[in-house]
């Protein structure tokens, strides 16, 4: 109390924490439902997504160039629901919070690089550019891999045009429209 700071500080971060985490599992039971559904999956288990040594990045990459078999194209839509990005609710967020600043700076030094070295996709970019051959995510405190979520938004209608380009049957609109949802 001494500092100004509230009293219920450290109680309310760890509710905020609780409620995130309780949030996302939910998000991600709901799309294993989905594929259970729509016959992607056979359960709707998180080990259901496990491909034997093939990382989801390289399948995110290989989708836009061939047609996906369906746990692979599971897996595909798993890590994109899970492995979000980053969306900023304020528009003031990098003058106040300096974390948030970080965060907004990586995602526009991506969207540089994506343009410059003509990525497609923020997945394909994570899969080939040898800036990201060490490590896919964020490490200690440095916020230079942060993607947007919008880039993985688009990310997730370009992989839905291609496969049903390349005639993948789970591809329908209003599939798509439920991940998109779930995203």
């Amino acid at each position: 109390a001494k500092e100004g700071d509230p009293l219920n500080k450290i109680r309310r971060e760890s509710r905020l924490t609780r409620r995130r985490i309780r949030r996302r599992a939910h998000r991600l039971l709901r799309l294993a439902r989905l594929l259970k559904r729509n016959g992607l999956i056979a359960e709707a288990q998180p080990n259901a997504f496990a491909l034997n040594g093939i990382s989801p990045w390289d399948l995110r990459a290989e989708g836009l160039d061939r047609l996906l078999a369906p746990a692979e194209w599971a897996a595909v839509l798993y890590h994109l629901v899970k492995h979000r990005g980053f969306q900023s609710t304020r528009k003031s967020e990098a003058k106040d919070d300096e974390k948030a600043g970080q965060m907004l700076s990586g995602v526009s030094v991506n969207q540089q690089r994506i343009k410059e070295k003509n990525w497609r996709t923020v997945g394909e970019m994570a899969a080939r550019d040898e800036t990201f051959a060490l490590a896919k995510r964020n490490k200690g405190g440095a916020y230079t891999h942060t993607f947007a979520r919008t880039d993985l938004v688009a990310e997730l209608g370009l992989l839905f045009k291609q496969q049903t380009s390349f005639g993948n049957p789970h591809t329908g609109n209003a599939f798509e429209n439920e991940v998109e949802q779930l995203l």
